[in-house]
């Protein structure tokens, strides 16, 4: 191989690792479920017909506070409900027949024992400068009989609000569900002035749902990351164009 031939694979190859960096930072974490420093893994168990609200205040989460809530639809009077919230994850299940669980990222606010309170406090929050859809990390997701959990997510701008409903398929081991573009359901909020999110995950009490849950993201449009990769290589193509 003649020295300008190798000189080009050598930026062609710094030009993609430079493009790999620049769509790494490119995503924006909204929640990697880590404890705070001053607190400690917050372990829950109750039972039928109980709800759980749980806050954690941190100022890593967006909003500088995560509100979930608990909410068991399923049997009476059996333990539904066995899991912890931190450590770098969120563990909800073991034996959890009919319980729902609403994550919800609405700025720091006084919530009622017994159900979120939509504040609506984030600011707002501009998404599309992070990229267009959402993306959660499971390290394991079980749906139970039907093999699928179902997931409700909600952005809220103002008084205005979108919902998304899905389904993520079971995985015994680590997975990624990545949400369709904000352009394809979120039609009446304003996904560049968003005040609330809403992540509910088996909403409606299907019987042993379980899952780890390891970050929520916002993730950039895979098609736009090639092309900057590609943009980038064109334009290390040219430079080693005029100086051979």
């Amino acid at each position: 191989m003649n020295q300008p031939a190798r000189q080009f694979e050598c930026l062609l190859a710094l030009g993609l690792v430079f493009a790999g960096a620049i769509s790494a930072r490119a995503e924006y974490i909204i929640d990697d479920f880590r404890a705070p420093a001053n607190t400690v893994v917050r372990v829950i168990t109750f039972v039928h017909p109980d709800r759980s609200v749980v806050e954690t205040p941190d100022a890593g989460i967006l909003g500088g506070e995560r509100d979930v809530l608990l909410d068991v639809i399923g049997t009476p009077g059996l333990t539904s409900f066995i899991g912890e919230i931190g450590d770098g994850s969120f563990v909800f299940g073991g034996a959890s027949p009919g319980t729902a669980a609403t994550i919800q990222y609405d700025g720091v606010d006084a919530d009622p024992a017994d159900a979120l309170a939509n504040a609506s406090g984030l600011g707002p929050v501009d998404l599309t400068v992070h990229g267009d859809r959402f993306s959660l990390d499971f390290l394991s997701l079980d749906g139970g009989g039907s093999q699928f959990t179902e997931i409700w997510m909600t952005v809220y701008s103002g008084g205005a609000s979108d919902l998304l409903v899905d389904l993520i398929p079971d995985n015994a081991g680590p997975s990624t569900y990545t949400s369709p573009p904000f352009a394809d359901w979120v039609a009446t909020a304003d996904p560049a002035n968003v005040t609330a999110l809403e992540f509910s995950m088996n909403p409606i009490g299907i019987n042993d749902v379980d899952f780890e849950l390891d970050t929520i993201r916002i993730v950039p449009e895979p098609s736009t990351l090639a092309l900057c990769v590609l943009g980038l290589a064109c334009t290390l193509a040219c430079v080693w164009r005029r100086r051979k």
